[in-house]
């Protein structure tokens, strides 16, 4: 199959903003009182993930071989780099948390990112039947009801910050097959050829504006919410309908997604024991997150150059 440079597009974007997610915003959003956009516009970024998981699952109407061969991929990646990273804390900063071995398929220990990777495997183990669904006329019922529950919760979630009492990020899913379910929409259905940048700009201000502190404290609680689809859709489909011509730099960059989502947590912490930047302080947030970013990529260019170290990361 020849490689779609679109999809590698909206791993990079998807990619940048979970680093944003990650690196300085609490620096940031000091200084963007009482209204922050800085949430709504890093919103799409995990479900941009799921939404690439479903388009690529529905390209190939998988069988449970593929499956698990899949999940075992994934679980080979996992049981590689965490050992090393409980090592090497165990060296440099006298703690292991060997708990991070069991620990990351509900985001505790080392790797705690890695719940992604266990919402993405429960997912995998039902994908079969989805993708058969979404073949079928039942697809728009299957994402009108995952949609109308979504819903329901972000409410719950405004309300009763219900996830945050209940629910832990790996089995939110719910808003996972709902992102998984609309990304292999997508695929069988095709998008809009009419989205372009100009919708994206118009949902990041629509989401700036409603995804924000002053609903819930926490924005991952909106992730359901149809500002929030509407949005990633939107970068989707305006990525989707970019004709790209064999461009090495969006190859390259999108090969570089796994070393990053793995490593750019210990880059920021390095960075918030051992760098500031006192002297622009409204800068600070901006600062922190192109730094990380930088070193991040530099590090993770490296790695998948690096003969065997670079098989780790194929998955």
């Amino acid at each position: 199959m020849e490689r779609n440079q679109s999809i590698d597009l909206i791993k990079i974007i998807a990619m940048i903003l979970i680093v944003r997610m990650h690196a300085g915003i609490n620096h940031s959003l000091a200084y963007f009182a009482p209204i922050d956009m800085l949430h709504g516009i890093i919103s799409p970024a995990v479900p941009l993930f799921f939404m690439v998981s479903g388009f690529l699952m529905q390209s190939k109407m998988p069988d449970y071989k593929y499956i698990f061969n899949k999940i075992g991929r994934i679980l080979r990646f996992i049981y590689i780099v965490i050992p090393i990273s409980c090592l090497l804390t165990g060296i440099f900063e006298h703690h292991p948390r060997p708990h991070s071995l069991y620990g990351w398929f509900i985001g505790r220990g080392n790797l705690w990112q890695f719940w992604y990777f266990g919402a993405t495997i429960i997912l995998y183990l039902i994908a079969p039947y989805v993708c058969q669904w979404v073949a079928s006329k039942k697809a728009h019922f299957l994402l009108a009801a995952t949609g109308v529950i979504c819903t329901i919760v972000v409410i719950l979630n405004v309300y009763f910050q219900f996830e945050e009492q209940y629910t832990i990020l790996t089995f939110r899913l719910w808003t996972w097959l709902f992102y998984f379910v609309l990304g292999a929409c997508i695929k069988q259905y095709g998008c809009s050829p009419r989205v372009n940048w100009l919708w994206v700009l118009i949902a990041m201000g629509t989401a700036g504006v409603f995804i924000n502190t002053h609903l819930t404290p926490k924005f991952d609680f909106l992730y359901g919410s149809m500002v929030c689809a509407f949005y990633a859709y939107c970068i989707f489909c305006a990525s989707l309908n970019t004709s790209i011509h064999k461009s090495n730099i969006i190859s390259q960059l999108s090969a570089l997604f796994l070393p990053v989502y793995t490593i750019h947590p210990f880059v920021y912490q390095w960075y918030e024991h051992y760098v500031s930047w006192d002297i622009y302080p409204r800068m600070q947030g901006t600062i922190c997150f192109l730094t990380v970013l930088g070193l991040t990529f530099c590090i993770s260019f490296i790695l998948v150059k690096t003969p065997y170290v670079k098989n780790i990361f194929r998955i």
